[in-house]
């Protein structure tokens, strides 16, 4: 089982320095919309989102930001192997819909699904 914590989550812009999105995850209601792909187990204890999974899995929080961001969090493996991988940017699938239809190949956390699929 891997396991990370992740502590409040900022967003903001690079050039106007404008809070974009802030989430201090109060509550389960502030990922309610995250979208999970693979058997990640997403908890929120004392605004900590903690995220654990036995594999691979994609942990998406369902905004688009536009460019030049800066984002900030703090991140802590809470056990071995505490590999993370965060990806920004992806706003649109290559037909420019979005990235969460139903007619997509399925996809269950595994990375290869991310650069070399639909």
């Amino acid at each position: 089982m891997r396991s990370l914590l992740l502590f409040p989550l900022l967003a903001a812009s690079a050039m106007a320095k404008k809070l974009l999105y802030r989430n201090t995850f109060n509550s389960t209601d502030a990922i309610s919309d995250w979208v999970a792909e693979g058997p990640v187990k997403a908890t929120v204890s004392n605004n900590t989102l903690e995220l654990a999974a036995p594999g691979d899995f994609v942990y998406w929080v369902p905004e688009v930001f536009p460019e030049r961001i800066r984002i900030t969090w703090e991140f802590s493996p809470i056990e071995e192997p505490g590999l993370a991988i965060f990806f920004f940017g992806a706003a649109a699938a290559k037909d420019g819909g979005s990235i969460f239809n139903k007619d997509l190949k399925p996809r269950n956390g595994s990375y290869p699904q991310y650069h070399s699929s639909d």
